[in-house]
């Protein structure tokens, strides 16, 4: 009586080959990611001293700004603003057909630009929407 089936041959090599390889992959990053173990500190100096080993200068520190020019640079940064009609438009064509129209307008402007834009739409609603349906 043999161990494995003729029928569980196939799904055992599979699983044995890709339990190799997963394996072997997992230890190729291990060894590739890992940081490089100092050997010999007396041969490192050395080659610092020589200049064919440099350390990392340390990255510089951002500078601190003061709420007021956190501000003004806000003012500078274009924002999204979103808007939108309440309710969509509903015509009929000439031909006896109804259709119907959502609108919505976005604008990429600094937020003091953006908010007055939009209330600027909000006062040609009217207009806008006559214009729309015809």
């Amino acid at each position: 009586m043999p161990l494995i089936g003729p029928h569980l041959i196939m799904p055992a090599v599979t699983t044995t080959v890709t339990a190799v390889v997963g394996s072997l992959f997992y230890m190729g990053s291990v060894a590739l990611t890992s940081p490089p173990e100092k050997i010999n500190p007396e041969l490192e100096e050395r080659l610092k001293a020589t200049g064919l080993i440099t350390e990392k200068e340390p990255e510089p520190v951002a500078e601190v700004l003061s709420e007021e020019e956190i501000l003004e640079k806000k003012k500078l940064v274009p924002v999204h603003r979103y808007y939108s009609f309440l309710s969509p438009f509903l015509t009929n064509l000439q031909t006896g057909q109804m259709i119907t129209l959502e609108l919505a307008i976005l604008t990429s402007q600094s937020p003091a630009d953006a908010d007055s834009f939009l209330e600027k739409i909000e006062g040609f609603k009217p207009v806008l929407r006559s214009q729309i349906l015809s």
